[in-house]
């Protein structure tokens, strides 16, 4: 059976024809092997002008069957289908518009049992099979139909305006394409693109060696690539993205919920509306929270739980690490790393080689921690707050507040400030009493005793204290007060400290100390000290009777023990000086016997005393001039007389 055949110039026709190897030729002609032509010979030199002859067809081969009028048929037992020659309608393109092909127009075959079935059809390669108008099969049993291209062995484009390019390509959806060795693409509108590459639904596209989309509308980039959700995006060596919506961005990525975004090498996405960023960043999580971002290498990675409420927002490589919190917000290196409580809040950096960054191990609820290592760690407690590096580490309590290096608040409603504060007294502590307070004062610092833990900032236990500036003067009973109102204080104390002096005449003081009394009392008795006890004052009253041992001078008067001088003493009402004696506005009057020389005589008396003894029948008229013998003193002798 001859295999060779020759393009020789057939002068009669005026054109080339195909020969046997034993035919003749006189001068332009080729050789060609029919069995081994390849697709670059049809394209160029003289096999183009073999395809392009007008008018005769030409078949060359055992057993080759031209089918019908102006068809070209080369190689053993190649058919040319008949169809129709100039009058075909080629029918609408893929989008239903008329297709450019509007004749039938002659088929072209070339292989070994090759087949063109259809108007303008082409069919290179053993058994290569064009079926379909204006199909085209090139390559060793590739296969086309209408309006699609298969070029390669094996190669299939059958579902119409579809191309499928490489060896074992499948292009069998309508309008798909297939690029690459046993690139597949099965559905209407895909393309697969690359060594095995698959689209396998309606307008999904892989691209990428073994890349796979089988989700509706999905896409696929990168070698291994996997996305099977609904319009679900994939970009990297073997990213998944399996989620509906979902989008799985670099080397290894999944995104297998609605609506993912998984990004950076070997990143996870698992619960729906979830965002992950970073290498490793949500890798091997377990948790079933939605809403979730994860930014920073390893971020959110083994996150455990079952719970639904989900919303953790952790920024910072290895944030929220093994954490099986909820609605929580770590951003930091390491921050919030196994935690397990809801609505915390975690900020500042953490060591992850010993798993013990900033909020690492909290299972309370609503607690915040912004610092670097150890801030907010092992916290079991609700609502507290730390602020620093290694503050508020290790708190059962609830709202207590630590800000601070190393600060801490270990019972409840605690507030400690500062670094290495001690928040350790509880509230209900019985306050300072003064021993000398008052009713009023300890009822007053009975009802400010505390109710809640104390503010600290700093520890008398190991000696930590600070000052407190700044402070306004206080009004209220519970509220703080300044130096300035313990100076205030502090001169009334010391004044009052000095207590009081007392002294008598100018005579030197004594002073009496504050809390001494003084007594006052009358030691002879002529003066009544008295005080009542619902009055203050003291009363100083003359006693009834007065016992004076020397004298008392009243005026003009001397009084001494025995005797009364006086000037121009004026006595007003009546004065008894004894028995029978008594002095009133008009005189001094005795009525009382007289029994010794030195007692007082009144005028009666004295009057009577004259009458007795008086010289009867004498009488010396001396007409206002005395005599010598006025005061009848003249006569000295033994019973002598003078008279005037």
């Amino acid at each position: 059976m001859n295999k060779i055949y020759n393009i020789i110039w057939n002068r009669k026709l005026g054109r080339h024809v195909v020969a046997s190897e034993h035919a003749t030729r006189r001068s332009k002609s080729k050789t060609v092997r029919a069995a081994g032509i390849a697709l670059s010979c049809l394209l160029t030199g003289p096999a183009l002008t073999l395809l392009s002859m007008p008018a005769s067809a030409y078949v060359a081969g055992n057993g080759a069957v031209q089918g019908a009028p102006g068809n070209t048929v080369v190689g053993d037992g190649a058919t040319g289908t008949v169809v129709c020659k100039n009058t075909l309608n080629a029918g609408p393109g893929p989008d239903g518009s008329p297709s450019p092909l509007g004749d039938c127009l002659n088929s072209t075959v070339v292989g070994t049992n090759a087949l063109a079935d259809g108007g303008a059809t082409t069919a290179v390669g053993e058994q290569a099979n064009a079926n379909g108008q204006a199909a085209t099969a090139i390559g060793a049993v590739s296969q086309s139909s209408q309006f699609s291209t298969a070029v390669g062995a094996d190669a299939v484009a059958t579902g119409g305006w579809a191309v499928a390019m490489g060896q074992g390509a499948h292009a069998t959806g309508v309008d798909s394409t297939a690029v690459g060795t046993n690139a597949w693409a099965t559905a209407a509108r895909s393309a697969a693109i690359g060594s095995g590459a698959h689209a396998t639904a309606d307008d999904a596209m892989a691209i990428g060696r073994v890349a796979v989309a089988s989700g509706l509308g999905s896409f696929a980039l990168g070698t291994g690539t996997e996305t099977t959700g609904i319009r679900a995006t994939g970009i990297g060596n073997n990213a998944v993205a399996s989620g509906v919506d979902s989008i799985a961005l670099g080397t290894q990525t999944n995104a297998s919920a609605l609506e993912t975004i998984a990004a950076g090498r070997a990143a996870e996405a698992h619960t729906e509306y979830s965002i992950v960023m970073g290498s490793e960043a949500g890798m091997d999580s377990t948790d079933t929270g939605p809403q979730a971002i994860y930014i920073g290498k390893g971020a959110g990675s083994k996150t455990v739980g079952t719970g639904t409420t989900g919303g953790n927002v952790g920024i910072g490589s290895y944030a929220l690490v093994g954490s099986e919190a909820s609605r929580s917000v770590a951003l930091g290196y390491g921050a919030g790393q196994y935690t397990s409580g809801s609505q915390n809040v975690f900020i500042g950096s953490g060591s992850v080689l010993t798993g013990t960054g900033t909020g690492a191990n909290t299972v309370g609820q609503q607690n915040i921690a912004i610092g670097s290592s150890l801030t907010g760690m092992n916290v079991t407690g609700d609502n507290n707050i730390a602020f620093g590096t290694g503050a508020g580490s290790d708190v059962t309590a609830s709202n207590t507040i630590a800000i601070g290096t190393s600060s801490s608040a270990s019972l409840a409603d605690g507030v400690a400030l500062g670094s290495n504060s001690v928040a350790n007294t509880a509230g209900g502590i019985a306050g300072y009493m003064p021993g000398s307070a008052d009713a009023a004062h300890m009822a007053a610092i009975t009802a400010t005793t505390s109710t809640l833990a104390a503010v600290s900032v700093g520890d008398a236990t190991t000696g930590q204290f600070r000052q407190i500036t700044g402070v306004a003067a206080g009004t209220e009973d519970s509220d703080a007060v300044n130096v300035a109102q313990l100076d205030a204080v502090s001169a009334a104390a010391d004044a009052a400290g000095q207590g009081w002096n007392i002294s008598a005449q100018g005579a030197n003081s004594t002073n009496v100390a504050p809390g001494e009394s003084v007594d006052l009392a009358n030691t002879d008795g002529n003066i009544a000290v008295s005080k009542t006890v619902d009055s203050d004052n003291v009363n100083f009253d003359l006693a009834s009777d007065i016992n004076i041992d020397n004298s008392v001078t009243i005026g003009d008067t001397v009084i001494n023990g025995d005797s009364v001088t006086t000037n121009n003493l004026t006595v007003n009402g009546d004065t008894k000086l004894g028995d029978n004696f008594y002095i009133d506005n008009s005189g001094a009057h005795y009525d009382g016997p007289i029994t010794e020389g030195d007692n007082i005589v009144n005028k009666d008396y004295v009057d009577n005393s004259i009458t007795e003894n008086k010289t009867h029948y004498y009488s010396v008229n001396d007409n206002g001039v005395q005599g010598a013998n006025y005061d009848n003193d003249g006569a000295t002798g033994i019973n002598a007389l003078a008279a005037g």
